[in-house]
C-alpha cells in the first residue's frame, strides 16, 4: 500500500510541475491575442473556485468553522 501511496505522490508532484510550467506559455498566448492581466486572473481565480469549494466540502476540518466559511463568502 505505500508503494502505491508514493507512486500517488509522484505522479501528482510530476502533474503539478508539468501544469505550473504550462500556466507561462498560456499566458504568453493569451497575451499576444489581446487579453489583460487583469482578466486573465480573474479567469484563472473563476476556474479554481469550485475546485477549491469542492476541497473544503469533501474534506471538512474543524479548524474551519462555519464562522469561517462565511467570512469567506462575503469577502469574494
Amino acid at each position: 500500500m505505500e508503494r502505491k501511496s508514493n507512486l500517488t505522490g509522484y505522479l501528482l508532484a510530476a502533474a503539478s510541475a508539468v501544469t505550473f510550467s504550462a500556466k507561462g506559455i498560456f499566458a504568453k498566448l493569451l497575451y499576444s491575442i489581446g487579453v489583460d492581466p487583469v482578466s486573465l486572473l480573474a479567469l484563472r481565480f473563476l476556474i479554481a473556485l469550485p475546485f477549491f469549494w469542492l476541497m473544503v466540502w469533501m474534506w471538512p476540518s474543524e479548524k474551519v468553522g462555519l464562522k469561517d466559511l462565511l467570512i469567506l463568502l462575503t469577502s469574494g
